[in-house]
């Protein structure tokens, strides 16, 4: 059996070198289409803009704390622990 080793920080280097070519194309759609704006564009960019405020705002749910009665609704009783701690909730246990 073969054993894999990490050094150092190649994920984060990964991740860094895929958002970089991300953000590249970006720039280069929005600058290609920024002379849009004064015509009409506008409207989508405030769209999101609005859509991003009222996502951002919004509580956030932590629905790892909540019983299990919705995932497992086959159960006699309702386990109070979440699926991670239990296993997957489509495996047979």
């Amino acid at each position: 059996m073969r054993q894999v080793v990490r050094t150092g920080n190649a994920g984060v280097v990964c991740v860094l070198a895929l958002a970089g070519v991300f953000l590249v194309l970006d720039i280069i759609f929005v600058s290609a289409n920024v002379h849009k704006i004064p015509a009409g564009g506008w409207f989508p960019l405030r769209v999101h803009v609005d859509l991003d405020a009222v996502l951002a705002s919004r509580p956030r749910r932590n629905i790892q704390s909540r019983p299990c009665t919705r995932i497992c609704p086959d159960r006699k009783s309702a386990s109070t622990r979440s699926w991670p701690e239990r296993g997957h909730p489509l495996t047979t246990s």
